[in-house]
This record gives structure tokens, sequence and C-alpha cells, in this order.
């Protein structure tokens, strides 16, 4: 049996880039805001609560308003190894 594995957040590019986060729980926050678990300050793109991150059954998507009143929310599956924007910055989901 395989051991399970660690999955990463991975800044590809933009004002941050090569930042690593683990991604230890099932829902991780990402924004500008200091309250959420992935804080992008350096990006000026980036909403204060901009995107949710989420790991379903082995499977991840991000959830991000898609309104200026965030009210609309566009749900995408990602791939690992997919790269994605969020604001002005390029994320990848690696395994490990």
């Amino acid at each position: 049996m395989r051991p399970p594995k660690h999955h990463f957040l991975m800044i590809m590019s933009g004002p941050e880039d090569g930042r690593i986060f683990e991604i230890n729980k099932d829902q991780i926050t990402i924004g500008r805001s200091d309250e959420n678990d992935v804080v992008m300050n350096d990006d000026p793109y980036m909403k204060p609560a901009h995107a949710l991150l989420i790991r379903q059954e082995g499977q991840f998507f991000v959830v991000s308003a898609s309104s200026a009143d965030q009210k609309t929310n566009v749900t995408i599956p990602l791939a690992i190894g997919r790269i994605f924007t969020l604001g002005a910055t390029e994320f990848s989901i690696k395994a490990k």
C-alpha cells in the first residue's frame, strides 16, 4: 500500500514567485487579507478574500468570486501540475 501523497500549493510566477504552502486541510483561503491561509500581500490584483482551494475526495477545485459583489462564484476543477492564475499570480498544485 502506498503512503498518502502530500500536496503543496506552489507559486509559479508573480510577485511572490517560489513560495510554497503545504495543503494540510480540505479548504484553504487565498487572498490579500491577513486572515487567509495563503496571504498574497504583494499582488495588487488579489482581492482581500480572493479564492478558496478545496480538496474533496482526492480532487482539487478553486472557487473564485467572479463579480464585484462576490455573489457569483466560479468553480474550476484542477489537475495536479496544472497552472492556474489568481490575480497576477500563477499557482500550481504539486504532489510529493
